[in-house]
């Protein structure tokens, strides 16, 4: 639906004599784009309405790959940084501190589908549950494997340690990602983006376990950032969590690593001064 939308304002921005767009491309669907590539006159439209921008930035070279060999012109697209806005972990003058936890925590913070691994998370959970009675699971989000979750949590018995929050937003959501002791993301969805969660968790000092796939490889690294399993299976998150619960020297180091490394390269007022700004100013340099 993204897709189809911003088409029709790049089109309306055509029709309109806009000679200089900068088209942002934040995130990536490789069926969308796989569908494009062989339909032969949406390919068509789709590749006129790229080249008529005056440039394209996407998160990752590989993303750049796709447009290209559609036929989009290779100096139009540029691959750039996702953001995090660090208001949102800012905390605010009047706030009092909370008591400290008592329970560790996992956090996953997506949406719920297969190829997130939601499924090789929980089933590595539930087979470390009983050897780490300090540490509940966290589910924040929803999607279409929401039922089959919690259905496998029921079956494990696992109800009063793993946590179904909803879409969370705002401070809440803001507060699981401080509480947290480990954020989790064990996608191998292809065409990944560069999670914006991700990053937050990053931002709020806490190591990763997450896949290897889309932008993510171009950003994260093992063992800087965190864990990442060379595949995901329910053994290897299994390995990457007991590793990181066993290790709290480690946690601690790569999380204070995560947190400058975040802020430093990913804040949205970095990035948009850094980068989209600096395209914006070069495009008004251009002749129309």
């Amino acid at each position: 639906k993204s897709v189809v939308r911003d088409c029709l304002l790049l089109f309306a921005a055509r029709l309109a004599g806009f000679k200089k767009v900068l088209f942002y491309i934040h995130g990536w669907d490789q069926p969308v784009a796989d569908k494009i590539a062989s339909t032969p006159g949406v390919k068509q439209f789709f590749v006129w309405l790229m080249n008529g921008t005056s440039r394209i930035m996407v998160l990752s070279p590989d993303f750049k790959d796709v447009l290209v060999k559609m036929g989009v012109k290779p100096e139009k697209v540029i691959t750039t940084r996702t953001m995090f806005d660090g208001s949102i972990l800012s905390k605010p003058d009047n706030a009092v501190d909370a008591p400290p936890r008592t329970m560790r925590s996992i956090l996953f913070m997506s949406r719920f589908v297969k190829d997130k691994g939601v499924y090789e998370l929980v089933h590595a959970f539930a087979r470390i549950a009983e050897e780490f009675a300090d540490v509940d699971l966290i589910m924040a989000g929803d999607g279409e494997e929401s039922p089959g979750l919690r259905q496998e949590v029921k079956h494990a018995g696992l109800q009063s340690r793993v946590k179904f929050t909803g879409y969370v937003k705002g401070a809440d959501k803001a507060k699981l990602l401080k509480e947290c002791t480990i954020y989790a993301l064990p996608t191998y969805m292809k065409g990944e983006g560069m999670p914006i969660a991700l990053l937050e968790a990053m931002a709020a000092g806490k190591p990763i376990i997450c896949g290897n796939e889309g932008a993510i490889k171009y950003i994260i690294s093992d063992p800087e950032n965190g864990i990442i399993p060379k595949e995901i299976t329910v053994e290897s998150v299994e390995g990457a969590l007991r590793k990181m619960l066993t290790d709290t020297e480690y946690c601690k180091e790569c999380g204070k690593h995560n947190e400058s490394y975040a802020w430093d390269n990913f804040e949205a007022k970095q990035v948009v001064i850094n980068e989209i700004q600096s395209q914006y100013n070069a495009i008004a340099l251009e002749k129309a």
